[in-house]
């Protein structure tokens, strides 16, 4: 299977084009990097998701953290042009609106979304084809602005804990 029908890719694609769920984005492709190259932050999913933390940050008025993740998407998106992680995607146009993005967000401007592009001969029965031809929905939650929220993150913390008393055993 091509990487980019792996179900977590489609799921993205599926929240980026379809409901504009960047904080969806984020969490589906993670854990398909984990599972793929965990750790590695130069992978090319990384640049995904970089793609949709800036536009979840835009998108909230963090104009600082928007700019930092865009741009660093923008930058491992360019430099891995050759990727089979951008394989029917039109690379070139997500590129352009992530400059374009970057440009309102120095700006100050306030959130403006995209859609990826996607080729229909690659992806084919693996996308909802309504995903790929619909419109965005008007409607802006508040719940998908201020997702991260709403998260349980008990699980975090407490792996965040071990791993701090590991590395203080291990100093010892």
């Amino acid at each position: 299977m091509h990487p980019l029908l792996h179900p977590l890719f489609i799921k993205y694609i599926e929240y980026f084009n379809g409901e504009r769920d960047y904080f969806e984005c984020h969490e589906v492709l993670e854990e398909y990097w984990k599972e793929v190259d965990p750790g590695n932050k130069d992978h090319p999913l990384v640049a995904w998701i970089q793609l949709a933390t800036g536009l979840y940050h835009w998108r909230r008025n963090n104009f600082s953290g928007a700019k930092r993740m865009l741009e660093k998407s923008h930058l491992k998106m360019f430099r891995q042009q050759g990727s089979e992680f951008f394989a029917g995607i039109d690379l070139e146009h997500l590129l352009s609106d992530i400059s374009r993005s970057l440009k309102a967000v120095e700006k100050r401007e306030a959130f403006i979304p995209f859609k990826l592009q996607l080729s229909t001969s690659f992806f084919g029965d693996g996308v909802d084809t309504a995903i790929l031809d619909e419109k965005f929905r008007e409607a802006e939650s508040k719940s998908l602005i201020h997702k991260h929220m709403r998260r349980d993150r008990s699980h975090i913390l407490q792996e965040r804990q071990a791993n701090l008393e590991a590395r203080k055993r291990d100093r010892s």
